[in-house]
C-alpha cells in the first residue's frame, strides 16, 4: 500500500501538475517579456520619438 500511494502522489498528478508551470515561462519569454520590452520600455518608443514626434502615436 505504501508503494502505490507514493507512486500515485509523486509520479502521477504531482509531477504533471508542477510541470504545468513551464507554461508561465513560455508566456513570459514570448508574450510577456518580449512584447513589454519592445512596446513599453524597448527601443521602439525611442526610435519613434527620435525620428518622428507625431509617428510615436502610431507606434503606441
Amino acid at each position: 500500500m505504501g508503494g502505490d500511494g507514493d507512486d500515485s502522489a509523486e509520479g502521477g498528478p504531482g509531477n504533471d501538475g508542477h510541470a504545468g508551470q513551464a507554461g508561465d515561462d513560455s508566456l513570459e519569454s514570448s508574450d510577456g517579456t518580449e512584447r513589454n520590452d519592445t512596446s513599453d520600455s524597448g527601443p521602439a518608443a525611442d526610435s519613434c520619438r527620435g525620428d518622428r514626434g507625431d509617428a510615436r502615436s502610431g507606434c503606441e
